[in-house]
């Protein structure tokens, strides 16, 4: 079976390091364990994009639906 890909909009938040020792971090609360970090926000923004791409494409596999909307 072929997966499609479909353009949604998808919440996301998105935490500030509070030193230069954190990095930011991603979570996406209507993906229960998707989330991510990167070194900048644009990194974690680019990485958390990967995590929703591979829950999405992954978990529906396995039975599981996400509310995306």
């Amino acid at each position: 079976m072929a997966l499609r890909k479909f353009k949604t909009n998808v919440l996301i938040v998105l935490e500030a390091p509070t030193n230069e020792n954190e990095a930011w971090g991603v979570i996406v609360p209507h993906i229960p364990g998707c989330h991510s970090t990167g070194d900048t926000r644009d990194e974690a923004l680019k990485n958390v994009v990967d995590a929703i791409e591979f829950h999405t494409e992954t978990e529906p596999l396995m039975g599981e639906l996400y509310p995306l909307n």
